[in-house]
């Protein structure tokens, strides 16, 4: 069962849902064989909503997804940008430090 910050679509994909729907339609279709098409009339039209709300949440499941990735990269190059700005900026201290001190030694 997930937890409350686990979404139950978070590994779920569109093609997922399609590979489903399949799979409940073959069985409808022995059940109609067997029983006939009266025994889903009620259930077949329920079923195939869900089946669009859940193609619908595993869509926007996906984008969100690529979106994380998307912003999760941006962070880790605004990081390594910074710490390069961080060693330059030591650096010419560094430098800085040092032209000081030897100005300071020869005068």
């Amino acid at each position: 069962m997930p937890t409350q910050m686990e979404s139950p679509t978070n590994g779920l994909h569109v093609v997922d849902v399609y590979d489903m729907a399949i799979s409940i339609g073959k069985e409808f279709e022995m059940i109609i064989d067997k029983y006939g098409s009266d025994v889903l009339a009620k259930l077949m039209p329920q079923v195939i909503l869900v089946l669009e709300h859940l193609e619908s949440l595993a869509g926007r499941s996906q984008k969100e997804n690529d979106e994380i990735a998307d912003l999760k990269r941006t962070i880790e190059r605004l990081q390594a940008e910074r710490t390069t700005k961080e060693n330059q900026r030591e650096r010419h201290e560094r430098v800085s430090i040092d032209r000081r001190e030897l100005c300071c030694i020869s005068v």
